[in-house]
């Protein structure tokens, strides 16, 4: 059995900054080893960091509605035949524009046509679901459904993972540790039984500190857990 894989989300909203502020240079991708050397044959995911859709992203595409937020990386997600990203907002029933510098994301539901064709999975497991309460977080997950996106996972709780029909298959488990304490039976559990109903474990995994790149003990530590399951 696959040893679990350990995904890490940057926090803050790479992708999208990427495409507003500068041309992205697309790497060179290999896709001999894990994955395949035949790519055109293979079940391949791509695992992304946070992906915002407020503040000025809004704006800027309510002003171009020609524009697309994924455009400079289209090649790249062309590439890949499942992409899960970490939905950093939520989407309430009665949309509040984000300001400059809010914290209170929230996005529109007509937004989220941004995120077709590629995206098939997106993260609640964040410290923004919870933005607008409850009635925001499920008011999101039954708008992503809407637009053909599986919401999974949950700011405060662990929830089971969710699998991915892929070959071999990946059961996705997603994770917030900002502001939320992670219990150790719980998360055996669930990775027990996510070990049981695939064959690849990937923990998707919110956490670490804005705006800096070190790591923290609790990092490590789950890390380390996690990684001995």
């Amino acid at each position: 059995m696959y040893r679990i894989l350990i995904a890490l989300l940057f926090g803050c909203a790479v992708l999208t900054a990427l495409v507003l502020y500068r041309p992205l240079t697309l790497p060179e991708i290999n896709l001999t080893g894990w994955f395949s050397s035949e790519p055109q044959s293979a079940q391949l995911v791509l695992f992304t960091g946070d992906v915002m859709l407020a503040r000025a992203v809004e704006r800027w595409v309510v002003r171009d509605e020609t524009h697309h937020v994924f455009d400079g990386v289209m090649p790249l997600l062309d590439l890949y035949q499942q992409t899960v990203i970490n939905f950093e907002a939520a989407i309430p029933e009665r949309h509040q524009p984000t300001p400059d510098f809010g914290m209170r994301f929230s996005v529109t539901p007509t937004m989220l046509s941004q995120l077709q064709p590629h995206v098939d999975v997106a993260s609640l497991s964040n410290n923004h679901s919870y933005d607008f309460g409850i009635n925001g977080y499920q008011h999101t997950q039954a708008a992503l459904e809407m637009y053909d996106v599986a919401p999974v996972g949950h700011p405060e709780i662990v929830t089971p993972a969710y699998v991915l029909g892929t070959e071999p298959s990946v059961a996705l488990l997603a994770l917030n540790q900002l502001g939320t304490p992670l219990p150790s039976e719980e998360l055996v559990t669930v990775v027990e039984e996510a070990t049981a109903n695939a064959d690849i474990v990937v923990a998707y995994v919110h956490w670490g500190n804005e705006y800096t790149t070190d790591v923290t003990s609790a990092q490590v530590a789950l890390a380390t857990q996690l990684s001995a399951l």
